[in-house]
């Protein structure tokens, strides 16, 4: 595990190779409900993870998956717990991100955001994210990493 940086309103940016933590599992299991009620998800908890601890209680995670032989980084997961939404802890885990995927070798991030997903929506565009139609009701936002 490492600690990053400061994030907003004194949160810490963390990171590991993969969900080891029992408060972790909790918070993402917690994510795996509220993003995806209706059916059971398995989350890949072996890839990397990036989180936010607010008085060493975690309040959001990133779980994502460097592909370097493919040339790009898939962000699996992007969470943020209720009460602790609106004070840009998704920015700060996103721009995180943006710092170390080149280290994968990769050229290109991406991820899968729900078009009516208003501030993630606009997340994504304010850091440089192309938005293209992907399935259902999906957005398919990709961003080249400068190397």
């Amino acid at each position: 595990m490492n600690v990053h940086e400061l994030g907003p309103a004194g949160m810490m940016v963390q990171s590991a190779d993969c969900v080891a933590d029992e408060e972790l599992r909790q918070l993402a299991d917690e994510a795996a409900q509220a993003l995806w009620p209706e059916r059971t998800v398995f989350l890949r908890l072996w890839n990397p993870v990036l989180w936010v601890e607010h008085n060493g209680q975690p309040s959001g995670l990133m779980l994502y998956s460097p592909v370097s032989d493919v040339g790009f980084v898939w962000v699996e997961l992007i969470y943020v717990r209720p009460n602790f939404r609106r004070r840009g802890i998704c920015m700060t885990l996103l721009r995180h991100l943006l710092g170390v995927v080149s280290g994968y070798g990769a050229s290109t991030i991406a991820c899968s955001v729900h078009a009516n997903n208003y501030t993630m929506v606009k997340a994504v565009q304010l850091l440089g994210f192309q938005l293209e139609p992907d399935d259902g009701p999906y957005l398919l936002a990709s961003r080249a990493i400068r190397g």
